[in-house]
């Protein structure tokens, strides 16, 4: 009994999830405009790398446009497995280009969780909070990883998330209470055994 309750259970916060997931490749849509390098290959996108270091000689880079680049390199490297290699290309993109460092580390959250990587998306959130605590997708992201860490209660069936994960959830809803992933965020919390806070004032959308 207790383990169909909590199949059942991990079945909710599934569904939640993979709803999610579809909103989330519309804001990382958001994220590359104007960048005009999305979609290329890895082999692309490192020969233009390499020929904004060779132009650099001669003329003023653009920070801009390199670390477009590497926002772009970032997501084929992740999209390849290369989780490591993916972290680094961000970390660039952001030094490169740090009034954008945020939008930056928030693209790498979000193909990190679509890789499944899940310490990857909740480093990557953190550095995104860091960067702008005001944008609320960070903080789903990192609420959405860790729930993959939860365990639940047999006797209950309430799902015991790990550290941060609820904070991270209560401030999404903080920030965006009326946001596109709020109605997921309640529903996990409810499963959590959270009490919502019902002070959050319809404002800005993630």
């Amino acid at each position: 009994m207790g383990e169909t309750r909590e199949r059942e259970t991990r079945a909710s916060v599934g569904f939640s999830a993979k709803c999610g997931d579809e909103r989330l490749g519309e804001e990382k849509k958001s994220n590359h405009r104007g960048d005009g390098i999305a979609g290329e290959s890895e082999e692309v996108l490192l020969r233009q790398l390499s020929k904004d270091d060779l132009d650099s000689q001669s003329k003023k880079p653009n920070p801009e446009v390199e670390a477009g680049a590497s926002n772009a390199l970032g997501e084929v490297l992740a999209n390849e497995g290369k989780a490591t290699e993916a972290q680094a290309a961000y970390d660039s993109a952001a030094k490169l280009n740090p009034a954008s460092a945020a939008m930056y580390f928030t693209n790498e959250a979000i193909i990190m969780d679509r890789a499944g990587q899940v310490d990857g998306t909740v480093a990557a959130a953190d550095k995104a909070i860091a960067a702008d605590p005001t944008k609320p997708v960070p903080y789903y992201l990192k609420g959405k990883a860790l729930i993959n860490k939860a365990t639940v209660d047999q006797k209950t069936g309430k799902i015991i998330a790990p550290p941060g994960c609820a904070d991270a959830y209560q401030k999404y809803l903080e920030l965006a209470p009326d946001g596109p992933f709020a109605p997921e965020v309640k529903s996990v919390l409810q499963e959590m055994g959270e009490t919502i806070k019902s002070n959050y004032k319809a404002g800005k959308k993630s």
